[in-house]
C-alpha cells in the first residue's frame, strides 16, 4: 500500500508538474467552503464544462467572483489558489481584481485570511443568517476589541415582502463594539448607489460599516453571491470618532475615554450636543483639550477651552485628565430628575 508521501506523488505526477487551471465557486456560484475558514469552492474543465467542487485553499488576495479563472497547485503540502489564470481572464474578458465587465456590483479584496471584521453566510443550518467574527481594531489610538455576533446575525426579517423586490442591508461596527443592521427601501433590481445610501443615512451617526448584503423577495438562504460590498472598516475610517450617553441626573458621566501615551500630547477638537428628553431644552457647543504625559507619568490636563450656547438651562461639558486609566475623559453633567441624551463627535493630534 502506497504512503501518503507515494500517493501525494502520484497525484502530482496525475496532474502534470504545471498548476491546473480552474474557476472560481460551485454551480450554484458558492464561493467559501462552509465551516472551513480559508477554503474555497473551484471546479476544473471537463469534457462537459466543468466538473463537480473541489475544495482547496484560498492562497490569493484578489476580488472572488463565481467564474473567476485561477490556477490551482501544490504549495505547502496541500492544494491552493496560487495565481490568477491570465489567459483565462484574457479570454473571458475579466478583471481580476475589480470583477467582471458584465459584473459591476463585484467590489473590493477578499481579505477573509487576514485579522480584520469578516462576514460570511452562515450555512445551511441557519439560512438567513450571517457571520460576524470577533476582531480588534485601532480606534483614535486606543484598541478595541470586538467580540462577534455568537449565533450570527439574523437577516430574515429583511426579506422583502411584495414580488419582486430586493433591498440592500448594512451591517454596522458601533463605537461601543456592539453592531446594528440598517436596510433601504425595498425596491425592483437593480440596486444602485441611491440603495446604498438609504442603508448609510439610516445607520447612527459614527457607525462604521462593514457590509453589505442583499436580501429578495422569497430568500430562503443567503449565499456568498449576495454579499453585495464588503466594505470593512480599514478602507471605510470615520473622519471623527463619535459617541453617545444618557444621563437622568447631575451626576457627572463619561461619555468617552482616550488614551494618552507616555511621552505624547494629545490635543482633542470636537463638538458636543445634549438635549432635554422632550426637546424643550438644549445646549450645544465645541471644545478644544490638551493631556500630556511624561515618560513614566500620568496624563496631566494642560487645559480645555470649551463655548457652548444654551437656552438658560444649567447641564455643561469638559474635559479631564484620569491618572487612573491614563485617558483624556470628555465628560458631561445633566439636571436632577431630568433625561437628557448626549453625543459627542471629536478629532484627535497626538504629537
Amino acid at each position: 500500500m502506497a504512503n501518503d508521501n507515494q500517493t501525494r506523488t502520484l497525484f502530482r505526477r496525475a496532474i502534470g508538474k504545471d498548476d491546473r487551471k480552474a474557476i472560481i465557486g460551485d454551480v450554484d456560484g458558492v464561493i467559501y467552503e462552509p465551516g472551513r475558514t480559508g477554503f474555497v469552492r473551484v471546479r476544473y474543465p471537463s469534457s462537459d464544462g466543468f466538473g463537480w467542487p473541489t475544495v482547496v485553499r484560498l492562497g490569493i488576495t484578489a476580488a472572488l467572483t463565481p467564474g473567476l479563472p485561477v490556477k490551482v497547485g501544490w504549495r505547502d503540502d496541500e492544494l491552493q489558489i496560487k495565481s490568477l489564470d491570465n489567459g483565462g481572464i484574457d479570454a473571458g474578458n475579466w478583471n481580476g481584481y475589480i470583477g467582471t465587465t458584465t459584473n459591476q456590483q463585484t467590489n473590493g479584496v477578499d481579505l477573509n485570511l487576514s485579522p480584520i471584521l469578516i462576514s460570511t453566510p452562515f450555512g445551511a443550518s441557519k439560512p438567513l443568517y450571517v457571520t460576524l467574527f470577533p476582531f480588534k481594531y485601532i480606534r483614535n489610538g486606543t484598541v478595541h476589541s470586538f467580540t462577534g455576533v455568537s449565533g450570527g446575525v439574523d437577516l430574515s426579517s429583511y426579506v422583502p415582502g411584495s414580488a419582486d423586490q430586493s433591498r440592500v442591508v448594512g451591517i454596522y461596527l458601533k463605537p461601543d463594539d456592539t453592531h446594528e443592521v440598517k436596510a433601504s427601501i425595498s425596491t425592483g433590481d437593480p440596486l444602485g448607489d441611491s440603495d446604498f445610501q438609504e442603508s448609510l443615512n439610516a445607520a447612527t451617526d459614527g457607525n462604521i460599516p462593514a457590509v453589505f448584503w442583499k436580501m429578495r423577495t422569497g430568500q430562503t438562504l443567503i449565499s456568498d453571491t449576495d454579499k453585495l460590498w464588503d466594505c470593512r472598516q480599514w478602507i471605510n475610517v470615520p473622519e471623527n470618532d463619535y459617541a453617545t450617553v444618557q444621563t437622568s441626573d447631575a451626576t457627572q458621566t463619561t461619555i468617552a475615554s482616550i488614551s494618552v501615551a507616555e511621552l505624547s500630547l494629545l490635543t482633542i477638537t470636537g463638538t458636543f450636543s445634549g438635549v432635554k428628553s422632550d426637546y424643550s431644552a438644549a445646549i450645544a457647543g465645541t471644545f478644544v483639550a490638551s493631556v500630556r504625559r511624561a515618560s513614566g507619568g500620568n496624563a496631566t490636563l494642560v487645559g480645555v477651552t470649551v463655548t457652548s450656547n444654551t437656552d438658560g438651562v444649567t447641564p455643561s461639558f469638559t474635559v479631564d485628565a484620569d491618572t487612573g486609566s491614563q485617558t483624556a475623559r470628555l465628560r458631561v453633567t445633566g439636571i436632577s430628575a431630568q433625561n437628557w441624551s448626549w453625543a459627542c463627535k471629536w478629532s484627535s493630534l497626538v504629537t
